[in-house]
């Protein structure tokens, strides 16, 4: 959950920024009419793949300039970014050394990218634990293994004494560990 909370935050953080630089670079662009340079300016803000589509409206919310992401790549249908308003945010455009509202910039942003990442992490993480239960298994496996073998046999020794009660029986092998080897030893003798 912590990679969640980070994403969050530098999610918040370049929405802020973004919205910040959009409110102080595009006052002047609109106030003097400039198309092309209020275009270039939306151009450089729709570089982070977090952003879906960017709206300058004047002051009769008429729309000025627009861009917007094309759906394939993280962007929002044209009809669906009003409705997207929990990943809208806005900054009134005032003109310079005035508090005049010259009009406003709504900025849409995408969580695409960020779950997309997130999803990515639960699958490695899936993927890890699948791993590490599988080597617990096999060496939970090798360990029974390593116990039980040696009992099997101390069985099978024992078994044997009980059908020949006089007669010799055969020697048990030395054992890998302490344990056993003390009661192979007693078994020997």
């Amino acid at each position: 959950w912590g990679m969640a909370r980070e994403l969050e935050s530098k999610f918040e953080q370049m929405q802020a920024q973004t919205v910040t630089r959009l409110g102080l670079s595009l006052a002047r662009p609109l106030w003097d009419l400039n198309l092309p340079s209020a275009q270039a300016i939306l151009a450089a803000e729709m570089l982070p793949a977090d952003v879906a589509g960017i709206q300058i409206l004047d002051a009769q919310d008429r729309v000025f300039a627009s861009v917007q992401r094309a759906v394939g790549e993280g962007g929002l249908p044209a009809d669906a970014l009003h409705d997207a308003a929990g990943l809208q945010r806005q900054a009134l455009l005032r003109r310079e050394g005035s508090d005049e509202v010259l009009g406003r910039v709504l900025v849409y942003f995408s969580r695409a990218r960020m779950d997309a990442l997130l999803w990515a992490q639960v699958g490695w993480r899936a993927l890890e634990i699948v791993v590490l239960d599988g080597l617990l298994f096999l060496v939970l496996l090798l360990s029974l293994r390593w116990v039980f073998v040696p009992l099997a046999e101390l069985r099978d020794a024992l078994k044997e004494m009980s059908r020949h009660e006089n007669e010799q029986v055969e020697e048990l092998p030395s054992a890998r560990s302490r344990e056993f080897n003390a009661v192979v030893k007693a078994f020997n003798l």
